[in-house]
């Protein structure tokens, strides 16, 4: 049985040998529809193929490239996304992409070094709110021309 909503998930017979099996066989199984699915007309399905960790390397780096910026973000977020397109996405010309790179827990320090200099301050705000944001990269955010990223940078500096 199918069922699509935020995320592909397939559900399998429970008559099957063991839990490793029957997930090895959905994930056989799904990366099929997962390539068929990426074409999808519809960017809602596109972004839900882009968010599944099951979706292939080569699916994620065409879908890196949709013209939806939401389906660019669910390739940021996804947590098998892997490094290279991460240093694509980081450049992004949608803050939100960008933003969605940043906000990763295991977002590389040098991305975030990149983006505290970034032209939009929901990305430097992210950076500054990020908690392996270094000492050094939020000393730069503390002087940031937007007050709320200033501000926050400085908080978080005290130990707030």
């Amino acid at each position: 049985m199918l069922a699509l909503g935020g995320l592909l998930h397939i559900t399998v017979n429970e008559a099957t040998d063991s839990r490793a099996q029957r997930r090895g066989s959905a994930n056989a199984r799904a990366l099929p529809l997962l390539v068929q699915l990426a074409d999808s007309a519809d960017y809602f399905v596109r972004g839900a193929v882009a968010h599944n960790p099951s979706t292939p390397e080569r699916v994620l780096s065409q879908l890196a490239r949709d013209p939806e910026y939401y389906v660019r973000l669910h390739v940021a977020r996804n947590e098998a996304c892997p490094l290279s397109l991460l240093l694509d996405l980081e450049h992004d010309p949608d803050f939100v992409v960008r933003r969605h790179v940043v906000w990763r827990a295991d977002c590389p320090l040098d991305i975030m070094k990149r983006r505290a200099t970034d032209e939009n301050e929901h990305v430097r705000y992210a950076v500054a709110d990020h908690p392996r944001a270094t000492a050094a990269v939020l000393s730069g955010l503390a002087r940031d021309e937007a007050s709320f990223v200033r501000d926050h940078a400085k908080e978080r500096l005290r130990g707030s």
